[in-house]
């Protein structure tokens, strides 16, 4: 959804290389909070680490963004054609 663009301009091998580019930013976030939830588990969802570390108007914050973003994209591919 959304990579013709990326395709068309930049071709298949940047694009095969901007997915190996995320996919280890997501392989490295996931294990940091793997990491986080093995040493200090917690009641919840991942946004409770923030309440936690940050702050609890950051992790109020960052739980509603979560929210509001699954709401919204899983809407997304119901309106492709």
């Amino acid at each position: 959804m959304g990579s013709g663009g990326a395709l068309n301009s930049g071709g298949p091998a940047s694009l095969v290389i901007d997915f190996i580019i995320v996919g280890i930013m997501m392989l490295l976030t996931v294990n940091a909070l793997g990491e986080l939830a093995a040493i200090y588990p917690v009641e919840g969802a991942f946004f409770n680490y923030s309440v936690r570390f940050i702050d609890e108007a950051w992790g109020f914050a960052m739980g509603w963004n979560y929210s509001m973003n699954v709401r919204i994209s899983t809407d997304a591919p119901g309106t492709q054609v």
